[in-house]
Parts: structure tokens; C-alpha cells; sequence
């Protein structure tokens, strides 16, 4: 048996023995057909099983497998039941079967499914399908494996033709989808369903599964949610045969519509129409008795009215489909006539146009040179010949048509606008001034125009005058008059100081001059700051002075203002310091730039005519010159410095045996600058720099450089004494003999080495002598620095 998914319909459907029960099914349709008994049945799955429910057609059972589907073999009814007998499919015409003479490619085939423009067959022991698309025998198209010996043996398509089988008795229990070539697509797990095998049948509405079979008692429905169908057992039978219904899939949400203002007429020959969906992916197919473009797109486009239907699809597990319609309304065209009535004179200003038909749904439009009434209405007033036109549009369809009339110019007098009517500018400005309502113009007096014909002009007058203007249209005339009013400008003096010292500190005072009847506003410079009516801040150059009166009148007038430079430079006069000492001066000369007389600032003091500036020591000192105008110039002056002398080396050479001949040498003058001269002892200055014959003691240098700088120095000749005693040990002679010797011991003073002359003789080394007669003896001693001793 077969059956499809359909758009689940919640209505409750009385049985018609004409609409369902007949000899001609129908689709779409809320039944599931099965041929469990002598008669096909319809079952009503909105109401429960009772004796009428399921109820008989008059379509009498025949043959193996049922399906309900399009009729593929180009007879009527359609659509209509097709089942197999002997091997080869047969389908009803409304009052018999008929034999197609086609064969089902296997006669176990026995299984039907039916979609569009094709029935797949199943062998139930094998899971081999078969494929008839009405003109030749059925054809393998795949064998299901998974399937072999499944239960029930029955096959379900869908509106995309995809196909369904229903696994019952092997594990795990499943019903799976295919497409159209074989290749599952969806596999959902049975919960709660018992172990089937071949015999009876199942269908599917909506995401709800109806099963009977053989082997099972009773009636299962179960519900398809996610990856799991969920049964449920409840009474009733519809008898163990195959199952069929109209192939349609589980509906998606979507509505179709036709746009506002989308019709057909009012000067459209197409319009659109619209199908809307939340649901991605979708496809979508438009039918209707005119859709001219889109016809697989959301949006169509139509050109005849009447009703549209688009089916949306959306694939999936499983699939969904809808099916939504909109009306698009053709308007028939429209046609108007314009009349006018009071032709126009220079003694009738105006004439009526009329738009025919005036229907009370009717907006209307005019538009033409001199429309002064009605341009929303059926009847318009104009004042002037010319072309006018009257848009017509309906106010329920939209539709709109434009019609024109020419209103012939009859002379009419004209009626004269002039803007403005009444103007106020300031001398030397302009006003513009246009005419309206004439073809041609003529204006006086011509004070201040730029011309006196046509209907703009200029006016540069000024004085107040009031202008004249002539309007004619044909023969017709009418004038009308513009005043325009010159009102005084201000007027101001200035008195001003000059900036001084390259400053910004220049000053404008503004007198006002203006005449009575005005108040001057603001006052206003293009350079430095306005305080009432003194401009400050102002350097050199000519600011322009602005006065605004209470007209908006402005007047301007500059001054010029020249800077005074103060002073940019002074001459200085230094004398250097010397030794040291504040004995520096500095003697100021002529300034550069300014304006006499000067004065003049010494290392910030107070201003004065004195100079010089003597008893400096060298250094950096400020100098400030102040010109008449205050104005300043400082600038650093360097008093220089000599550097005197800092010290003095000296070398000396010891004083000995206690004479004069001790000596002293000046070895090297630091600062200072040279030649030098030396003073020793309190004595003159030489060129010499040393001096001789100085006995042992503190001594006095001063040296003096070529600036008669002078440092002193006090070195010391030490003394170098001699011996100063001795122990001399005598042994005297004894016996008459020269056996006497004498030693000297115990030296004081002098410097080692010493020798010894004894009794006059020559000086040696030893310090005793021997053989020596009785008498009276000498020695004397001798230190390295040849000082002696004599005992």
C-alpha cells in the first residue's frame, strides 16, 4: 500500500458518499484508504474507529497494493487508484479497472507507492524496488537491503516523491526515508512498536503514523518527533490491507499576499505577488493564469487577475510543503474629458474647468499658469490662458489618468503680485523685485532701476521711492506699487595713540557722529579688543572700524598707525680689572634706535644719565637703555679681569759652618703675566732671579709681573753648623819615651764623614794617634762639609 505526507487538517469531516466514498477520489483529501475488505475503505482520522468508521466506497477491492496518485496513463479520473494483478499495474477510470499492459518488472512486486509521475514497487522478501513512470515496464531502481523481510510490506511517499519503509520485525525497529534515487535520506527509531512482519499496511499524515497489520492486534498511531516515532495502541481495525492517500508533504509556516498598490491597470500591465516563509532552505512554484516571471522565486510577477497559488517545499527529515494563494485585482482604465465654461476677458478675470466624470471616489489635481481656485476639486478656477492639465486618481484602486485643455486668453485684466510690496535697505545696497500676474511690465519712476521693463528689476536708490508697475496681458492692464525705504547708515571720527616699542599697545577711540532718528548697536574693529567705543590692543597697520546702527545700516573707517621702535642696541666702553681688585669701570655710548633723550639701568638699578660705572671687579654685568618712550633694550657687558699672580716656587740652598753662604732661586711664577721682577730682602727689583751670600734664616721674596701685580713669598736658608765638641782620651808618654797616643771620641755637630789633623799634620780618617813624646798636643776635626773643630 501507499501513502504521503499532507498538510495536517484539524477539521472533522462528515463521510460523502459522493466526495469520498464515490467511484472518483479526490485530493487533497483528510482520508486514508486501505483494501482490507470487499470494498476500498476511508478511514477519517479526526474521528474515532466506530462501525462507520472506517466506511465503504463503491470501489470494489482488486488486485495486490494500493496507491492513490496522479493517473500517469493519460486517462481519467485524476487522481485515481492504482494497484498490480498478474504482474502488471492497473488503474480505475471511475467505474472498472484497467489493465496497462505494463509490467511490474517483477511479479512479487506487489507493494505500491504512488507520487507525481511515478509508482515504486517493493518486494517485500527482498527489499528490491521498482520504478513505472507509465509508458513501459517497471524498472529496478535499488534494493534495500536493511530491509529484507521488514514488516509491514508496504511503501509511502511523499509530495517530493521520496519514499518511506516501515521495519517492524527485525532489529533495531526503524522507518526510513529515501529520494527518488534510492539513497536514504532520513532513519527514525520506533519506541513502543511491536515486532511486524509482512501483511497490512501503514500510512503517514502530518508527523503521525498509522499502522495495522496481521500479526498485531489492534490499531497503531504513532508520532514522529526528532529522531524517535512513539507508538501508541489503540482500538479499532481497519482491516490487514495495503494503505493509500494522497501524496502531500507536513506543512511549513507561510502566507503569500499581493502587495499595496500592486495591480493590474492604473498603467501597469504586470504586478506581484508575494509568498513569505520563515523556513530555510525552501523552493518555491507559482501557478496562476498569468505569471509571466518569478514563477520559482518567492516574488512572481502576474499580468492577468485572479487567484495565484505558490507551493513552498522545504526538505528535510521529513520533508514539509504548503501551499498559499493571493488574489491580484485587474482595474480597467480610466478615461476623463475636460471642458471649460466664462471665457476669459478683460472684463471676465476667470473661467471654470470641469473634469468629467466626477465619481465620489475621485481625487483630482490641477495644475496650469493661473489656477487661483479648486486645484483639488472636480471644477478648478483659472485666471489665465494657457495649458492646464487635471491628474484624476481613484482613491479605492489607485488609478490615475492626466488629461490637459488649452484655455484660450481672452484679455482678461491682469491681477498684479509685486514681492515684497514694501522693502527697507541701507544706502548703497540693492533690493530685487519681481512682478507676477502680467506678460508684460513697465516700471517708474526709474530712480535707481536697472531696468524699467519686465518682471524683475534691481533698485539701488538712495532715497525712498515708491515704484510703479504696469501689468498687461493683451489688451489689459492693471499696476500696483513697491516701496522701498532707504534708511541712514551711521558715521563715526577717530582719534588714536600709536603703538610703541613694537608693542600691541596702540589705542583707537571712536566718536560717534551719526545723525538723530538711529542708535548705533555695536561697534566692531577688525584687529584688537572693543570695549564700548575704545579699540586697544591695536599694533601697527589700519584696523577697520565698524559701527551698526539700529537699521542693520553699517559704516566703516580706518586709521593708520604707525609703531614707534624703542631701542635695539647700546655702545659700551669697558676698562678691566686688574690684580684681582675692583679697579674695573664700564662707560656707556650711543643707543641704537629709539627716541632720545636716554637713560640707562646698571645690573637692574634705577635709570640714570650717570655714567661711568667705575671700582667694578670683572665679571657679567646688566646694562638696560630707556628711551623717551619707555621703551627698553638690555644687553650683558663683560668687564674684563688680569689675573694676578698666585704663587711662587722657590729653591734654596743651606747657610754652613755658620757663614754667609747660603743661597735662594725663584723656580716658577703660577698667574700673573710676565716679564717678571723679583725683589730680595727688602731690596730692589732685578731681572735676576736668584741671589747668593744669605746666612741661615727666614727669608723675604717678592715677585712683581708686568701689571705690577705682586705676590710674596718667605722662604728659609737652613744652616748647615760644624763640629762644636769632642772627647779627646790622651795616654801620655812614659819613660822619656814617644809611647804618649791620643783618641777622639764622642763627636757633636757637624756632618759625617769626619778626618783629624793631629798636632798640625795632615787630615785622615783615624781618629787616634800614636807615638807621641810628652808635651803639649793639638787636633783638630774636620765634618764633610769641611767645617772644623780645633781642641
Amino acid at each position: 500500500m501507499k501513502i504521503n505526507f499532507y498538510r495536517t487538517l484539524v477539521i472533522l469531516l462528515c463521510f460523502s458518499t459522493s466526495n469520498f466514498f464515490g467511484q472518483t477520489p479526490s485530493c487533497p483529501s483528510p482520508f486514508v484508504y486501505t483494501d482490507g475488505g470487499a470494498f476500498i475503505q476511508a478511514y477519517n482520522p479526526a474521528l474515532p474507529f466506530s462501525a462507520t468508521n472506517p466506511a465503504n466506497t463503491t470501489i470494489p477491492v482488486f488486485g495486490s497494493g494500493l496507491t492513490l496518485m496522479p493517473n500517469i496513463n493519460g486517462g481519467s479520473p485524476s487522481p485515481t487508484f492504482y494497484t498490480t494483478s498478474g504482474g502488471t499495474y492497473w488503474w480505475w477510470n471511475g467505474s472498472a479497472w484497467i489493465n496497462t499492459n505494463h509490467s511490474t518488472g517483477n511479479g512479487a512486486a506487489v507493494n505500491l507507492g504512488g507520487c507525481g509521475t511515478k509508482i515504486y514497487n517493493l518486494v517485500g522478501g527482498t527489499g528490491q524496488i521498482y520504478v513505472y513512470n507509465g509508458t513501459g515496464p517497471g524498472t529496478l531502481l535499488t534494493t534495500i537491503t536493511s530491509f529484507n523481510g521488514g514488516g509491514p510490506y508496504d511503501i509511502v511517499t511523499d509530495c517530493n516523491c521520496n519514499f518511506y519503509l516501515l521495519n517492524g520485525s527485525s532489529s533495531p525497529q526503524t522507518l526510513t526515508m529515501y529520494n527518488s534515487a534510492g539513497a536514504q535520506v532520513c532513519s527514525y527509531n520506533l519506541v513502543n512498536y511491536p515486532n511486524t512482519s509482512a501483511g497490512g499496511g501503514f500510512a503517514i499524515i502530518g508527523n503521525t503514523i498509522y499502522v495495522q497489520n496481521n500479526l498485531a492486534s489492534g490499531f497503531y498511531i504513532g508520532t514522529l518527533a526528532g529522531a524517535n516515532v512513539t507508538f501508541t495502541n489503540v482500538a479499532g481495525n481497519t482491516g490487514a490491507g495495503d494503505f493509500a492517500s494522497c501524496p502531500t508533504c507536513p506543512s511549513l509556516p507561510a502566507t503569500a499576499f499581493t502587495p499595496a498598490g500592486s495591480t493590474i491597470g492604473c498603467g501597469s500591465t504586470t504586478a506581484n505577488v508575494v509568498a513569505s516563509t520563515t523556513v530555510s532552505p525552501v523552493s518555491y512554484t507559482w501557478s496562476g493564469p498569468g505569471v509571466v516571471g518569478g514563477v520559482n522565486s518567492a516574488t512572481a510577477t502576474v499580468n492577468v487577475g485572479g487567484v495565484y497559488t505558490c507551493t513552498l517545499s522545504s526538505p528535510g527529515c521529513p520533508p514539509t510543503q504548503t501551499i498559499v494563494s493571493t488574489t491580484v485585482t485587474a482595474t480597467p482604465p480610466m478615461t476623463v474629458s475636460v471642458v471649460y465654461s466664462n471665457s476669459l476677458s478683460c472684463t471676465q478675470n476667470s473661467a471654470i474647468l470641469t473634469a468629467s466624470p466626477g465619481p465620489s471616489n475621485m481625487t483630482y489635481t490641477w495644475t496650469g499658469p493661473g489656477v487661483i481656485a479648486g486645484a483639488n476639486s472636480q471644477n478648478a478656477t483659472a485666471n489665465l490662458g494657457g495649458v492646464y492639465s487635471v491628474t484624476l486618481q481613484n482613491s479605492v484602486s489607485g488609478c490615475k489618468t492626466v488629461t490637459t485643455i488649452t484655455l484660450p486668453a481672452g484679455g482678461s485684466a491682469p491681477i498684479l503680485t509685486i514681492t515684497p510690496s514694501s522693502s527697507n535697505m541701507c544706502p548703497g545696497s540693492s533690493v530685487n523685485l519681481s512682478a507676477a500676474g502680467a506678460t508684460s511690465y513697465a516700471w517708474s519712476p526709474a530712480t535707481g532701476l536697472n531696468t524699467t521693463t519686465g518682471p524683475n528689476v534691481v533698485s539701488t536708490t538712495s532715497v525712498t521711492t515708491v515704484y510703479t508697475i504696469v501689468g498687461t496681458v493683451g489688451s489689459c492692464t492693471s499696476q500696483a506699487t513697491a516701496t522701498v525705504v532707504v534708511n541712514p547708515k551711521p558715521s563715526a571720527t577717530l582719534t588714536f595713540t600709536n603703538p610703541t616699542c613694537g608693542l600691541n599697545n596702540g589705542i583707537i577711540v571712536i566718536a560717534n557722529t551719526s545723525g538723530a532718528g538711529q542708535t548705533v548697536l555695536s561697534y566692531g574693529s577688525s584687529a584688537g579688543s572693543v570695549s564700548g567705543q575704545t579699540v586697544s590692543g591695536l599694533g601697527a597697520g589700519s584696523p577697520i572700524i565698524t559701527l551698526t546702527n539700529n537699521f542693520g545700516c553699517t559704516f566703516t573707517i580706518s586709521a593708520t598707525l604707525v609703531n614707534q621702535p624703542g631701542p635695539t642696541a647700546i655702545a659700551t666702553t669697558t676698562v678691566g680689572a686688574t690684580c684681582n681688585s675692583n679697579n674695573g669701570s664700564l662707560t656707556f655710548g650711543a643707543p641704537t634706535g629709539g627716541t632720545g633723550p636716554y637713560s640707562f639701568s646698571f645690573n637692574n638699578g634705577p635709570f640714570t644719565a650717570t655714567s661711568p660705572v667705575n671700582n667694578l671687579v670683572g665679571g657679567t654685568y646688566t646694562v638696560t637703555v630707556k628711551d623717551f618712550n619707555g621703551c627698553t633694550f638690555s644687553t650683558s657687558v663683560v668687564v674684563p679681569t688680569t689675573p694676578s699672580i698666585s704663587a711662587v716656587g722657590v729653591s734654596t740652598t743651606a747657610a754652613t759652618c755658620n757663614q754667609a753662604n747660603g743661597s735662594m732661586t725663584v723656580t716658577s711664577v703660577t698667574g700673573g703675566q710676565a716679564a717678571y721682577t723679583y725683589a730680595f730682602n727688602g731690596g730692589g727689583f732685578i731681572a735676576t732671579n736668584n741671589i747668593g751670600g744669605l746666612t741661615a734664616g727666614g727669608q723675604v721674596i717678592v715677585v712683581k709681573d708686568v701689571n705690577g701685580c705682586t705676590f710674596t713669598v718667605n722662604p728659609v736658608v737652613p744652616n748647615l753648623g760644624g763640629p762644636s765638641a769632642a772627647t779627646v782620651t790622651v795616654t801620655n808618654a812614659a819613660c822619656g819615651l814617644n809611647n804618649g797616643s791620643a783618641t777622639v771620641t764622642a763627636i757633636t755637630g757637624g756632618a759625617p764623614t769626619y778626618s783629624y789633623s793631629f798636632n798640625g799634620g795632615a787630615f785622615t780618617t783615624l781618629s787616634s794617634v800614636v807615638g807621641m813624646a810628652a808635651g803639649p798636643k793639638s787636633v783638630i776635626i774636620k765634618d764633610a762639609n769641611g767645617c772644623t773643630l780645633t781642641i
